[in-house]
């Protein structure tokens, strides 16, 4: 938990020359309490309290030397002071401040943009698009004690993922239909393990968004797996929303199942129904968040 922990972050803002500059910083005292080690006489427990501080500053610069053709890079760098380390031996307290500091490199690419209208009105846009992300590594990435995402951060990347996306337009220009095809691809290790295979290959991913009616949408997702060669996982959601726009409640409906297949690592089979939802009572003076799951699985 946090003793306590301040935030401040800045979007992207004007940077001139094209550019545009944003950072996220936050500073704090943390107190974690985690369980480590097994043998035959048991586990043992942790816990430490330590200081953080990160500085995470970030540039981009937008390009679009075509109307069907969009580059955007982007560099990142981040610094982050931790008061105490954990011993990757024991899985202990280590008694000793770090620093983790990494530097991040991306060039994303979207297009040649083609587009289709038809006599109905529908607007059909395909484009592809690529990505390579380059994320610097850092020795001490063993020694730090996760927290939240400031720490759980993948180091020692070299990665590029591709991918087609087609959406679909109403008469009146809205997106009713919004699908996505991709797959990663790691340039200097793996990133699917299946018993004793790898592949430097993500999973295959569908992801679909639709949009029927006003009032009514869905997300379905598709996962798979290139060294099993069948689904990993598949998921969908149907969202309901009020027609008010300055409403933001939604009552959400979603169907999850994931095989025991390994992706950055293993995974275990579930199978779940999840009903979440969020409502504004009495003139927004009083939200609900319910969340219900339920294991389809047979135990």
């Amino acid at each position: 938990r946090a003793l306590p922990l301040v935030e401040f972050r800045s979007s992207l803002q004007p940077f001139g020359r094209g550019l545009y500059a944003g950072f996220e910083t936050s500073a704090g005292a943390l107190h974690k309490e985690w369980i480590a080690g097994a043998s035959a006489a048991g586990t043992d427990k942790y816990s430490m309290d330590y200081g953080r501080a990160d500085l995470h500053p970030f540039v981009e610069w937008p390009l679009h030397p075509a109307p069907w053709l969009d580059f955007t890079p982007r560099v990142e760098g981040r610094a982050t002071y931790y008061g105490e380390g954990v011993d990757p031996v024991t899985g202990g307290p280590e008694g000793g401040d770090l620093w983790r500091t990494y530097a991040r490199a991306s060039l994303d690419v979207s297009g040649p943009r083609l587009f289709r209208r038809f006599g109905s009105g529908l607007k059909h846009v395909v484009e592809p698009f690529l990505n390579y992300t380059y994320i610097s590594g850092d020795s001490d990435a063993v020694r730090l004690p996760l927290y939240d995402e400031v720490d759980q951060v993948s180091l020692d990347l070299d990665l590029v993922k591709y991918g087609v996306r087609n959406r679909l337009y109403g008469k009146k220009g809205s997106l009713r239909l919004d699908a996505e095809l991709y797959q990663s691809w790691r340039l200097n290790g793996d990133l699917t393990f299946l018993g004793g295979r790898s592949s430097p290959r993500s999973p295959v991913v569908l992801a679909v968004r639709f949009w029927p009616l006003e009032t009514w949408s869905g997300d379905l997702r598709l996962s798979y797996n290139p060294l099993a060669r069948r689904l990993a996982s598949k998921s969908l959601s149907v969202t309901y929303r009020p027609r008010e726009k300055e409403k933001d409640a939604f009552v959400r409906i979603t169907y999850l199942k994931a095989g025991a297949l390994g992706g950055f690592s293993s995974t275990s089979a579930a199978e779940e129904l999840r009903l979440a939802a969020y409502l504004d009572l009495l003139e927004d003076r009083i939200t609900l968040n319910p969340v219900l799951e339920r294991d389809l699985r047979d135990h």
